[in-house]
């Protein structure tokens, strides 16, 4: 068996935490021994040193501190005892998180909550501070808050900050794109502009050649072509070729019959290419424009809304114009049925957060059918790091941030979140909220009369415009086939 010496780590400090799942043990490289040692037997003590030894971890002896907390989504929840009528934590990952540095530390607590809409705090330009978590550590109505606090330099002015312990992203939750089922550009759309531009000059070129053909031939003697020898029957003869409707007897024409029997071959490659992309776009779906970022929101004509003010200078770039624009769209939501009301309208986003991948609103009562129709950016808004408040120069500060640090690096937030996660919310929610496309059924959709609706009025169109020429013709002439009655003798 392989033993570890001094000499192998180059006569450096080492110490090696051995963790167990009831357990931890912590061993250091002694260059007496020349060998581990153990210097903590006591359970979970090695929180209790740094890499030197030393003690960081305070102990507070039972001190009773006060926590102010809310109901967030899965950070953080707190419930009231009927009997007793006290709060207390519930589940959430900051709870977890809290409970273990108050074990750490070894102190109490009493829960306090508030009804601030503003559950973090606002600092404003004047520095003063209106309601939720900044301003109760401030006044030291209380010693400890979270509340997925953000990190950042405007907070720790007036309030001591922790280590961060996880990574929050903020994105809009968006409709998905939804299917076009009425195609009026059908006809249109299985050849680019410029082919069908080049169609138009081809069937231009050869009606214009047949024509003037058909005049020289019928000048030498040619008889079987009288039906190119008139410019307006050469174009239906054209065009009832590229339609497939017509298609004259060559013979003895002499030879035009090559010009005839080429266009007719050309018409044919383009007819059945048509008729193939024609059948996709009838059968494949098609989806309005995604909206992808706030200024796509703007052209859409969004709007969006919270339960409280939001810091627009921390979700939005307010040097942008278009942020600015889309910032005075902000319609206050009354609760969780104003927002469901607004999500059926549409054209409605909702802020959201996303930790490791997963989705979450702060107001996480939104039925999960109606979150099947939701999409969220792929790119963040902004990005901020989550930490716990203490009020300016707190003793708890320092020893919570090792006790953040060392649970941060064994890999228990992840854990824990993880677990959160399972317990609070379904797995399957994220990943229908992050996809672009509604969910497949598993079975081809089928066609129905709005994707024939163009072709069904173009026919109309045609029939309606033939009854009009055949009144006219009854009305005021008569049919090309019919013969002229005789004058009746008298």
């Amino acid at each position: 068996m392989f033993q570890y010496s001094p000499s192998y780590f180059n006569y450096k400090d080492v110490i090696l935490i051995n963790v167990y799942p009831q357990k931890e043990a912590v061993y250091q490289m002694s260059i007496y021994f020349k060998k581990f040692v153990p210097i903590s037997k006591h359970q979970d003590q090695w929180f209790r040193h740094d890499l030197e030894g030393k003690q960081k971890v305070k102990n507070f002896h039972k001190t009773r501190i006060k926590l102010l907390a809310y109901n967030n989504s899965f950070f953080s929840s707190v419930i009231k005892d009927n009997g007793t009528g006290k709060l207390s934590l519930s589940y959430g990952v900051e709870c977890i998180i809290f409970k273990e540095i108050a074990t750490r530390l070894n102190v109490t607590w009493d829960t306090f909550t508030s009804d601030d809409k503003d559950k973090w705090g606002t600092v404003w330009m004047n520095n003063t501070i209106t309601g939720g978590a900044l301003k109760w550590l401030y006044t030291k109505r209380v010693d400890v808050s979270f509340c997925s606090l953000w990190i950042d330099h405007i907070k720790s002015k007036f309030v001591d900050m922790s280590k961060f312990w996880t990574l929050t992203c903020l994105k809009f939750l968006v409709p998905k794109p939804l299917p076009l089922r009425e195609k009026w550009d059908l006809l249109f759309k299985p050849f680019p502009l410029s082919l069908w531009l080049l169609v138009l000059f081809s069937a231009t070129l050869t009606t214009i050649t047949i024509w003037i053909l058909a005049c020289i031939q019928k000048k030498i003697g040619y008889a079987n072509i009288n039906a190119f020898t008139s410019l307006s029957t050469t174009i239906f003869w054209i065009i009832g070729m590229m339609l497939l409707t017509n298609n004259p007897r060559t013979y003895r024409m002499g030879p035009i019959r090559h010009l005839i029997n080429w266009w007719c071959m050309f018409i044919f490659i383009m007819s059945t290419s048509f008729s193939s992309i024609l059948y996709s776009f009838i059968t494949s779906s098609e989806y309005t424009d995604i909206v992808l970022e706030v200024e796509d929101m703007v052209k859409a004509n969004y709007h969006w809304g919270l339960t409280y003010p939001p810091p627009y200078e921390y979700i939005l770039k307010m040097e942008n114009p278009v942020h600015v624009k889309f910032s005075k769209r902000f319609v206050p939501e009354r609760g969780v049925d104003d927002r469901i009301s607004r999500l059926k309208l549409g054209r409605y986003a909702i802020l959201t957060k996303c930790l490791y991948e997963k989705h979450f609103m702060e107001s996480d009562k939104v039925p999960v059918a109606m979150l099947n129709n939701l999409r969220t950016a792929r790119t963040c808004l902004s990005q901020f790091y989550i930490g716990f408040g203490f009020t300016k120069r707190s003793p708890y500060a320092k020893p919570a941030n090792l006790v953040i640090q060392r649970i941060f690096e064994s890999g228990l937030i992840d854990y824990w979140l993880s677990r959160v996660t399972e317990v609070r919310m379904s797995p399957t929610t994220f990943k229908q909220v992050y996809e672009i496309k509604p969910r497949k059924s598993g079975h081809p959709s089928a066609l129905s009369y709005r994707q024939f609706k163009v072709v069904m009025v173009v026919w109309m169109v045609g029939c309606s415009l033939s009854a009009a020429v055949f009144a006219v013709e009854c009305r005021y002439g008569r049919g090309g086939t019919g013969h002229a009655r005789r004058p009746r003798r008298a």
